[in-house]
Formats: structure tokens, C-alpha cells, sequence
């Protein structure tokens, strides 16, 4: 997809443009958004307004055109009234907003903005940028999941598939990573038995050579400065593992759900970091956090990340959180899939988790334990009934608790979150009636049998 420098003449539908002119990571964390408006609006041509450089990823994204749009300091290049809906998911300063504004669409889907008329919520504060823009959608009454992250693969073959990548660049010194420590970790992956290549920008060639001479790795294993930027997400698409600092290498991984370890320094990760559902882990220091991004010097935050804590995160079973290493400052989140011996939990104590979430056992979050309903001939727990949805949107669905294993902060249930999301359900302040029972039973292979006196196999307590 070649970014256009105007909006093209229409081709019958009508249009929907969405402003968001930053980075590669800051168009990752809008996809969610981007996502929710091609279900809600599929018949309209969407247009994503954003810098011509990331072309090559642009279309792997859910639109339909790239306008080039070199940040604010330009009108959208589309004539007033030919725009039928705009979406702000830039900021909500003055600048954006009257970029928007001057485009005339019938319906602008943007943060209050008093000064143009248009509605919407305020602006939150102290948000993950996913959680901004879905909760944006979702005031406007369009339902957005703030984890849906996924973008399309490229079509080309990856150059190097099934390799561990270590991502060097960073557009700004705040996030460089001492290099003897990028070669040390180098080291400690090959002695694991993965093939390591390097990645980065143009400007990182130097940095991403030294710690291939450093680390002992060939010249060919530096891919930085030499991958347009769809073959690079082809490289991270295919990738074993990712080792990285918050870059929009970070956010790639959590698009291709990658293993990722993720080192963060001036950005904070409750607004910045991967999903909570994916296969991540994240490393800083809050404590010491100087939060200035376009700084020369690396943040203290980062630098506070040893090689001993990137190595401990790699090898940490992934059902595990695994502690830094130790002495270290550093905190560590990690939310890898799992597969553990599940510990029995007794029917007198299973309601204790409602309110807290449940989830598959790759860890996949289907939505938080509102009741139980128990088997009426034997008094035991069969079915989880799970709130799932969006604020306004939600509904109760139910699993079955048929080998589950409580964990101190989640219910872990064995049915994978695809089928559960299939299963019957029924309104928040519904109930369930007898005619679903032998129906939710089918759904997951489990035989259904009424009472001796025909009486429902299932009651809610």
C-alpha cells in the first residue's frame, strides 16, 4: 500500500478517516480501535491519516487507504464534506481537533471538544493507550477490545524465520540499552541454542555491529539498516523470542503474539506494555524512572535492567512470574501462556473467586466469575457463569468447572477461550432456563441428564 498525498476520488462508498500521525508502536496501539470502526462501519472506504514511512505496515493494518499525513502541521489533505465520519485518535488538543473539524464530516468520533460542538468523554489520564482508544469507540457506541492486537503477516517469507531477535534501535537515547549488555545477553541465547540475529533502524547499524563482534555472531546475523519495514515485521512475525526495549518492536511482537522481553526505561508499561494476555515479560525500575523519552542518556529505569534479569525472564517456565535476578530492583510482570498440575478446590470454597478472572489455560483472560451454578443431584460445582464484554455491552456466558485449578488472582478453566465465547449465553440479569441446559452441555461435549423426577440438572447459588 503507497501512501497518498490526498484523499482519492470516491470509489462509491462512503468514507471514514481516522488521524493518528505518529510512530510504528503509536499506530500499533490504535489497531484495537481500528479493529472495532471496520465492524462497525463495513460498508464505509477507511482511510488511516499517518506518516508515509510506515507505508509498508500500514497494510497489514484493517483499512483501506493511506493518507500521508506528516504530523500536525498540515491540513488532512480531503476536501470539506467528502469525509462522512472522522475520527480523532490522535490527542485532543486544539491541533488535532481542528484538523478534524475542518474536514466537515456528518459525524466526528473524537474526546469532548467544547470548542468545535462535537461530544465524546474527557480526556483520561494515567490510561494504556489500548485502553484510550477502545474506551473512546466504546462511549460512542462502538464496541472496541483493548487486547486485539493482531495484525496481518506479511506475505513475503521472513529472512530469518524461527530466529531469536534482539531489536538494538531506538529512535531516542532515553532508550538505548548499553551495547556489552545487548552482546551479553547475545551470548547467553546462543549458549541456549538459538540463532540470534539483530535488528534496528539506519541509525543503529553502528550500535547492532558492535554487539555482533562483541557477541561472536557472524556479520549476516545484522539485519539492522537492512529490512524495509514490512520484511522486519515478517522477521519479528516469525520469530522464536524477541528481546527488546520498548520500541515498536515491542508492540509487533505483541501483534504476532511473540515471546517478548521487554525492557523499559522513560515510558511507563501500565501505558505502553503488551497485552496482558500475551506471552510477555516486562522489565524496569519505576523507582527510579526519570521519564523524559527524547532525552540523550538512557533512563535510569533502563539502565536498571541487567543482563541477569533479561536471561532470568527468558528462562523462567512460562507459568511462572519470574523474579529479577537476585538483589535487583527490578520489577518483573510476565504473562506467558501455562500448563501446571491443577490443585483440587473444594465446593465450599470455589465461590470465593467470583469477581476475579477467569481464563483458558494458554492464559487467555475470557472474563471475570459472577456466579456458580451447581449440580442439584450431587451438590457439586459444574458451571462458571463469566461477564464478559464491554461496559454496556456485556453479557454472562458458561464453562464448565470440570478439572479446573484455582490460582490466588484467577480461576483457570481446561475449555479453550474460543469455545467458551461460542457457548450459549444469557443477559447479565437473566437466568438461565432449563431448555439451555441440555444445550450448553452439548456444546462442550458433556453428557446431559435430568433428575430421577425430571427436575434441571443445574442450580445457581
Amino acid at each position: 500500500m503507497t501512501a497518498v498525498p490526498a484523499l482519492p476520488p470516491s470509489d462509491g462508498r462512503p468514507d471514514l478517516l481516522v488521524l493518528r500521525a505518529i510512530k510504528l508502536g503509536d499506530a500499533l496501539v490504535a489497531v484495537p480501535a481500528l479493529h472495532a470502526l471496520r465492524r462497525a462501519f463495513p460498508g464505509h472506504r477507511i482511510t488511516l491519516a499517518t506518516t508515509a514511512w510506515l507505508a509498508p505496515v500500514v497494510e497489514l493494518l484493517p483499512v483501506d487507504v493511506h493518507l500521508a499525513q506528516h504530523g500536525l502541521d498540515h491540513p488532512i489533505a480531503a476536501s470539506a464534506g467528502a469525509v462522512d465520519v472522522a475520527v480523532n485518535l490522535h490527542g485532543a488538543g486544539p491541533e488535532s481537533s481542528d484538523l478534524v473539524a475542518a474536514l466537515g464530516a456528518r459525524r466526528v468520533i473524537g474526546h469532548a471538544d467544547p470548542t468545535h460542538g462535537y461530544e465524546g468523554p474527557e480526556w483520561p489520564d494515567d490510561v494504556h493507550e489500548r485502553e484510550r482508544w477502545a474506551d473512546l469507540l466504546t462511549w460512542h457506541g462502538i464496541p472496541a477490545d483493548p487486547d486485539e492486537v493482531a495484525i496481518a503477516r506479511p506475505a513475503a517469507p521472513s529472512a530469518a524465520p524461527g530466529a531469536a531477535v534482539v531489536h538494538i534501535g531506538a529512535f531516542h537515547g532515553a532508550r538505548h540499552w548499553p551495547t556489552d549488555r545487548f552482546a551479553a545477553v547475545v551470548r547467553g541465547l546462543r549458549e541456549r541454542g538459538l540463532d540470534v540475529v539483530l535488528t534496528g533502524g539506519a541509525d543503529d547499524v553502528e550500535r547492532a555491529t558492535a554487539v555482533a563482534q562483541s557477541a561472536g555472531l557472524p556479520p549476516e546475523a545484522v539485519l539492522a539498516g537492512a529490512l524495509e519495514l514490512q520484511a522486519f515485521a515478517g522477521v519479528i512475525a516469525s520469530a522464536s523470542l524477541v528481546v527488546t526495549v520498548d520500541t515498536g518492536a515491542a508492540h509487533l511482537a505483541s501483534a504476532y503474539g511473540i515471546p517478548s522481553v521487554v525492557v523499559f526505561g522513560p515510558a511507563p508499561p501500565e501505558a505502553w506494555g503488551p497485552p496482558a494476555s500475551g506471552p510477555h515479560v516486562v522489565l524496569t525500575d519505576a523507582s527510579v524512572r526519570r521519564g523524559d523519552v527524547f532525552a540523550e542518556d538512557p533512563d535510569p529505569a533502563l539502565l536498571a535492567v541487567g543482563v541477569d534479569d533479561v536471561l532470568a525472564a527468558v528462562d523462567s517456565p512460562p507459568s511462572l512470574r519470574r523474579e529479577p535476578a537476585e538483589g535487583s530492583s527490578v520489577a518483573s510482570r510476565r504473562t506467558c501462556p501455562a500448563r501446571r498440575e491443577r490443585p483440587v478446590f473444594e465446593a465450599a470454597n470455589i465461590r470465593d473467586w467470583i469477581g476475579l478472572p477467569v481464563v483458558d489455560e494458554t492464559e487467555d483472560k475470557i472474563g471475570t466469575l459472577e456466579s456458580i451454578y451447581y449440580d442439584t443431584a450431587t451438590s457439586d460445582p459444574a458451571f462458571g457463569a463469566v461477564t464478559t464484554g464491554l461496559p454496556g455491552f456485556q453479557k454472562l456466558l458458561f464453562v464448565p468447572l470440570v478439572g479446573a485449578a484455582v490460582a490466588p488472582k484467577h480461576l483457570l478453566v481446561t475449555f479453550p477461550k474460543k469455545l467458551v465465547k461460542d457457548a450459549p449465553t444469557i443477559p447479565t440479569d437473566g437466568e438461565l432456563e432449563a431448555s439451555t441446559e441440555p444445550v450448553l452441555y452439548e456444546h462442550y461435549g458433556l453428557q446431559y441428564q435430568t433428575g430421577s423426577n425430571g427436575e434441571r440438572r443445574l442450580g445457581r447459588r
